[in-house]
């Protein structure tokens, strides 16, 4: 076909999501290896800082390099972001060579809010204000083990604290992706 006037990878973020930076982008030639674009072939426009959702976007700025990979050859684009909301978070990815974009692929994870209740040994409607928890990933080692690993960070938080009404709450822990099953465990540990 014609060489490309222009090739972008564009990345439409869902509203909870918000862009923290490139990991790494690489293409693979039919029958290759997976090789890293060298940084100087490309650029990414971010969406705003500190806003969630938006639309990042890769420029390949040599063309004529892009033009001179054979038929076949896919882009894989590393990207991370940190998610600010919970849901069913679908997010697509869309490739454009001068008109419009047309999708390429998307992925789907869900998040979801927990909500624990500290109360005394009489009943729920006792509640405790001031207990301290942590949240693992995993199951829960024995009662006598520590947890294993660190704890999880939610929106910069690893201790999470219950208020006047004894409640917990956690903003959104990782449940599975792509529609499956729920896969996380989870082990909470009073501190």
């Amino acid at each position: 076909g014609a060489p490309l006037t222009s090739y972008k990878i564009v990345d439409k973020l869902v509203p909870q999501l918000e862009y923290t930076g490139t990991t790494s982008l690489s293409y693979l030639t039919p029958g290759g290896t997976l090789t890293a674009v060298d940084a100087t072939d490309f650029t990414v426009a971010p969406a705003p800082n500190g806003s969630p959702g938006g639309t990042v976007t890769v420029t390949f700025e040599d063309l004529d390099w892009v033009n001179s990979l054979p038929a076949g050859t896919t882009f894989q684009w590393v990207l991370t972001t940190e998610v600010v909301g919970v849901g069913n978070l679908e997010n697509k990815a869309f490739e454009n060579t001068g008109g419009e974009n047309v999708e390429i692929g998307k992925a789907t994870t869900q998040w979801g809010p927990v909500k624990l209740l500290k109360h005394d040994a009489a009943g729920t409607a006792n509640p405790l204000r001031g207990a301290e928890f942590q949240v693992y990933s995993g199951a829960c080692p024995p009662l006598s083990a520590p947890p294993v690993g660190s704890p999880v960070d939610v929106s910069g938080a690893t201790t999470f604290t219950s208020g006047t009404n004894g409640e917990v709450n956690i903003a959104g822990l990782y449940v599975g992706k792509n529609d499956s099953p729920a896969t996380a465990k989870y082990c909470v540990v009073e501190t």
